[in-house]
């Protein structure tokens, strides 16, 4: 049995730029899948945004749930169970990249308040899972997604997984 790597891992043909494409993560096709880009959730709920990279979180067919991860310098993969899934949450932030900016700048006049006005209107959106009932293990994915049709996005992916989750509980 040879190993094809277009059935395997089919690929979507995207436009490449001047720097190429960004990432195999955003190439490989994969239903029931939410994309974006890495984020991180810290202690007290803090949640921040990766600098660079791609992430997808996706449900297979055996109920697995996987998050892949690709950064500047780092490629990840983590399984959580789907029986273990307990909720999913959203939340809008200001966009950590103007606010930082507009606090450095804040100094020149001004111009750093309008950044810090400006990064209220252009938030960003995160999608947490929240995994172990969060009694016990408290694991959770946290991915950032495009602003552009989020609420589509994130409601039609929480469908998924509560039908996943059923036919789970059913065998």
């Amino acid at each position: 049995m040879s190993w094809d790597s277009k059935q395997d891992f089919p690929v979507k043909t995207l436009t490449k730029s001047v720097w190429g494409v960004a990432s195999w993560i955003t190439r490989w096709e994969t239903e029931n899948a939410l994309e974006g880009f890495p984020a991180f959730k810290g202690p007290r709920g803090i949640i921040l945004a990766r600098w660079t990279g791609a992430s997808k979180i996706y449900i297979r067919d055996d109920g697995q749930i996987i998050e892949l991860t690709e950064r500047f310098g780092f490629q990840g993969r983590r399984n959580l169970d789907l029986v273990t899934y307990d909720s999913i949450e959203v939340r809008h932030v200001p966009n950590q990249y103007m606010l930082l900016i507009g606090w450095m700048l804040a100094w020149m006049w001004g111009l750093g308040l309008i950044l810090v006005i400006w990064s209220y209107w252009k938030q960003h959106t995160f999608v947490i899972l929240n995994f172990g009932l969060k009694s016990t293990t408290n694991e959770a994915m946290v991915i950032r997604i495009d602003s552009e049709g989020w609420y589509e996005k994130i409601s039609e992916f929480e469908d998924l997984l509560n039908e996943q989750r059923e036919w789970e509980k059913r065998e």
